[in-house]
């Protein structure tokens, strides 16, 4: 369970690939233990996005702007920066639940210097409806996807350490 938490403050802040995919084999392994899963999980996202806020408030022109711009998300982040104006603590829960990179909505919010406490409360309630959602379905419909899953477990793995193994090396 460290592994899911440390994976999911870290994907909070810069890790380019969601948790979920990693989560699936523990919760189609033990769908009975579901809501540890999730509650890791969260746990892990929230403290990653304090982090991450903290960060990005902190070192924005340092880091968080060359982040940005290595993810290929400046367009993102401008389109992030338009809706914080506009509908500021609910971009944090749309980002929050929606397939916009979690990671972009930590740095902008702490670039954007938005108060931390609605940040972080929008934040944690929607990445716990993400998860709690997603935990949910798997637990309830994933057993009957195990053998989908034994099938191509190999080649999503290989796929990930191929990614990762290209930006160390890249990097």
């Amino acid at each position: 369970m460290l592994f899911l938490f440390g994976l999911a403050t870290i994907e909070a802040i810069a890790f380019p690939l969601p948790v979920e995919p990693f989560l699936i084999p523990f919760l189609l392994g033990a769908p009975g233990r579901w809501k540890s899963y999730v509650a890791v999980v969260w746990a892990g996202s929230v403290l990653g996005a304090a982090i991450g806020f903290a960060l990005a408030f902190w070192l924005f022109e340092q880091w968080g702007a060359p982040l940005i711009a290595f993810y290929g998300y400046a367009d993102k982040f401008a389109q992030f920066e338009s809706w914080y104006a506009t509908y500021g603590i609910g971009a944090v829960f749309i980002g929050g639940v929606s397939p916009i990179p979690f990671k972009l909505v930590v740095l902008a919010s702490g670039a954007l210097a938005y108060p931390f406490v609605p940040f972080l409360l929008a934040a944690a309630v929607a990445r716990l409806l993400r998860y709690g959602i997603f935990g949910l379905l798997c637990a309830k419909f994933g057993p009957a996807l195990m053998p989908l899953v034994d099938r191509v477990m190999i080649w999503l793995l290989l796929g990930v350490c191929l990614t990762l193994g290209g930006l160390w090396y890249w990097l």
